[in-house]
């Protein structure tokens, strides 16, 4: 979690980090928009929280209108230790 704070304080001067994020944001919001089980998907799951489905052109200008004060408040309210969960995963006994 410092790590990722440390990123973002380091990247917000220049935006760097903001335009890489937009970047692969769009990307996998143009995939997704390419085949028809990606639209339905995205639409039932606007569905499901309540939401409008929302067409492409209304999600890229959401994904552009984004500033680096909205990350960085989305990282303090959720990126915390008190939420943060550890998993440990360890072969089964005998293998």
């Amino acid at each position: 979690l410092d790590a990722i704070h440390e990123v973002i304080s380091k990247h917000n001067a220049n935006g760097s980090l903001l335009e890489t994020v937009r970047r692969k944001t769009l990307g996998e919001l143009r995939l997704s928009s390419e085949a028809s089980y990606g639209v339905l998907q995205r639409a039932l799951e606007e569905i499901a929280h309540g939401e409008e489905p929302r067409s492409f052109e209304e999600k890229l200008e959401e994904v552009r209108s984004i500033t680096i004060k909205e990350v960085e408040s989305a990282v303090k309210k959720y990126l915390t230790r008190a939420k943060a969960v550890s998993v440990m995963i360890l072969p089964r006994e005998g293998n």
